[in-house]
């Protein structure tokens, strides 16, 4: 059994839930091709740790790789792997870096998604990342992202969250905004299409600002 490291908060430090050091593939490469942070990590059941983590904007499925300290990365240890089951969200201090395991129509997502855009609207997506193998002489792996698999969330303040599709994007996202009179014109007359979605979530964001004190 493999605890995480002490809880964030000034408290007697409490045994985290199991890690392993094996996981997928996916996860198992990420050491070797990202950069690692610490981040604050929240627990399903609540509880809070300080580890470091990949810097992936991509968001996590099946497993996080984490050290539990610096040394460990510096020093070539393997890393150890926590399921995404058991995370709620992880908050990267040095980069802002948000990642949140969403319910979507009451289920779990089963991968933590990172937060694009804060505001009235905020924006999440998740994609996998496929490794491959450059010739023998470099022997790197390479990381892709899977962008035709990739997934996009949408949620209001204290509201549940919505999957964007791609598959009639226009009504679903006019109706949406639909307290946005202007950028559903600007939907529905087909200026701005699925691919465009950062654009109209940023564009409906600065038309509902909080208006400065």
């Amino acid at each position: 059994m493999v605890a995480l490291a002490a809880p964030a908060a000034a408290q007697p430090a409490t045994p985290g839930p199991a890690a392993s050091t094996a996981a997928g593939a996916e996860a198992l490469n990420f050491n070797q091709t990202q950069g690692f942070a610490q981040a604050e990590v929240v627990l399903a059941e609540g509880e809070k740790y300080r580890v470091f983590v990949p810097l992936s904007k991509y968001g996590f499925a099946d497993a996080v790789p984490f050290f539990r300290q610096e040394e460990d990365i510096v020093g070539g240890m393997p890393p150890l792997y926590l399921s995404v089951d058991k995370v709620k969200t992880i908050y990267i201090m040095s980069t802002g870096l948000f990642l949140e395991h969403l319910v979507v129509d009451g289920k779990a997502e089963r991968v933590l998604a990172a937060q694009v855009l804060q505001g009235a609207v905020e924006l999440f997506t998740y994609a996998p990342v496929d490794f491959t193998r450059m010739g023998p002489a470099m022997y790197q792996p390479q990381a892709a992202i899977m962008e035709s698999q990739r997934q996009w969330f949408v949620r209001r303040p204290g509201a549940a969250v919505v999957r964007v599709k791609r598959g009639g994007f226009v009504k679903q996202m006019a109706a949406y905004f639909q307290d946005d009179p202007v950028l559903v014109e600007t939907l529905e007359d087909k200026r701005m299409g699925f691919e465009d979605l950062r654009m109209v979530v940023r564009l409906y964001n600065e038309h509902h600002a909080a208006p400065a004190r």
